[in-house]
């Protein structure tokens, strides 16, 4: 999968001579289990591992010794740090989060100018985003390795024991349920204003406030998210209301504000609000799930969980996520409330894993049923660790610093207990000797080297 290289795999020497894996999460709700797997693999082939919060990178790459980074997206800021990485001796790597639930990205602005000029190796999930890098980028197919997507080997059953645990528990507390989970970071973002959110993606590069053409996209975003959310109210209403109540589970997105969902429906029967990061498990406890384009559907659809995308408005968008291409959709809430029920009544309407979904799913994200997208993702970064120079070490005398906003500190959250339990996991799966050891240099940052976990 990366492009037929034959790749050894790096000698397990002395902890002095181990290659130093950097691994940047933003959003621990929805990176760090697949980091984690990245990071065993990683470990099992002789790297030493520093995984956590990018901020902590981004401020320490001049005090860490040269390793190889990898980045979780190319935009502006992205490509920023990459530059300072790569002058502070690391190799750069990426794999971009944003493209996980995406079929096009040439209206996405994923990737900054002159990302090619910062960044080493582009790992990517599938055909299209090769192509899109190859030739819309322009970089060069030497420097694309398609490797699949490790938030795909967090749903194999292997990595999901203890999400099929927590199912359990679930369905047993709350009985039979369908799960909503929502999607509108941009009309009701975490910080409560559209305008706030259209900054925060200038900031980032996305978009570019005097292109008007840009400026029109975030309005049509912003119109597409208004409808669906306009329609996935109506379908909560018809589940809920009289005599046939279906039981809901309602999960706001986690850069949603939740405030108005609880104030919403606050003491309303059958409809529960619960945040909780763990997508995987209540997918798995539920029945069935609706969504309206959610990167959740497409997750639902590789877990074998029946998922409805209500999808009311006829907009581009609507055929840009790849939830769309694998989900049944609903023009309707009338609709979407009748395969819901026919499917819970047992008559099976909602489509599963069918050979057509399948299909158009390949191009977008290869899946290998033998082998994860973490072991693709260590054999092809093997190659940046040839060249590397462990002894220039920018700033030597300088102490590991950061100040992290609030913002950042729950995005990157970490709970070191859980992160121990899942790297003693990952260990006994993986037959690892030495199970790595984390060292936490700084909040949601461990260090992993070789030697037992205490």
């Amino acid at each position: 999968m990366s492009g037929g290289r034959s790749i050894s795999r790096i000698g397990k020497g002395a902890p002095d001579d181990r290659p130093n894996l950097y691994l940047l999460v933003e959003e621990s709700f929805r990176e760090l289990d697949a980091r984690m797997i990245v990071a065993a693999h990683a470990f099992a082939d002789g790297w030493d591992v520093t995984v956590g919060q990018q901020w902590w990178f981004f401020e320490n790459f001049g005090r860490l010794k040269p390793g190889v980074a990898l980045f979780k997206g190319n935009n502006d800021i992205q490509a920023h740090n990459m530059g300072l990485a790569k002058r502070a001796g690391h190799h750069v790597a990426s794999l971009e989060e944003e493209a996980f639930g995406l079929v096009d990205f040439g209206g996405q602005r994923l990737y900054a100018d002159g990302i090619a000029q910062v960044c080493d190796l582009f790992l990517v999930q599938g055909e299209v985003q090769e192509r899109f890098l190859i030739q819309q980028v322009g970089v060069p197919a030497t420097r694309v390795a398609i490797t699949g997507n490790p938030r795909v080997d967090i749903l194999r059953p292997e990595y999901r024991q203890a999400n099929e645990k927590k199912a359990a528990e679930l369905r047993d507390q709350f009985g039979k349920f369908v799960l909503v989970n929502t999607n509108f970071a941009s009309i009701n973002p975490f910080d409560h204003d559209a305008c706030n959110y259209f900054d925060r993606c200038v900031q980032v590069g996305v978009i570019d406030p005097d292109i008007a053409a840009d400026v029109e996209a975030f309005h049509d975003w912003c119109a597409w998210e208004r409808a669906n959310f306009t329609e996935l109210l109506s379908l909560i209403g018809r589940l809920t209301d009289g005599g046939a109540a279906i039981p809901l589970i309602i999960r706001p997105h986690p850069s949603e504000n939740h405030a108005p969902w609880h104030q919403t429906f606050a003491g309303r029967e059958h409809v529960t609000i619960i945040e909780d990061p763990d997508y995987t498990s209540w997918i798995l406890a539920s029945q069935a799930m609706a969504h309206t384009g959610c990167t959740t559907g497409l997750e639902a659809y590789l877990l074998g969980v029946p998922s409805v995308s209500v999808q009311p408005a006829k907009s581009s968008w609507n055929g840009n996520v790849l939830s769309n291409e694998v989900n049944q959709t609903a023009s309707t809430a009338e609709l979407a409330e009748q395969m819901l029920r026919d499917q819970l009544a047992g008559k099976a309407t909602i489509a599963l894993n069918s050979k057509d979904a399948g299909k158009r799913l390949r191009p977008h994200l290869v899946t290998d049923p033998q082998t994860p997208a973490a072991r693709h993702i260590v054999q092809a970064l093997e190659h940046l660790a040839a060249d590397l120079d462990p002894c220039r070490i920018q700033d030597p005398q300088s102490d590991f610093a950061l100040e992290n906003t609030a913002r950042q500190l729950k995005k990157a959250a970490v709970d070191e207990a859980d992160f121990n339990e899942r790297w003693f996991e990952l260990a006994v799966l993986l037959g690892l000797k030495n199970s790595p050891k984390a060292n936490f240099l700084a909040p949601s940052v461990a260090r992993l080297t070789a030697g037992r976990m205490s």
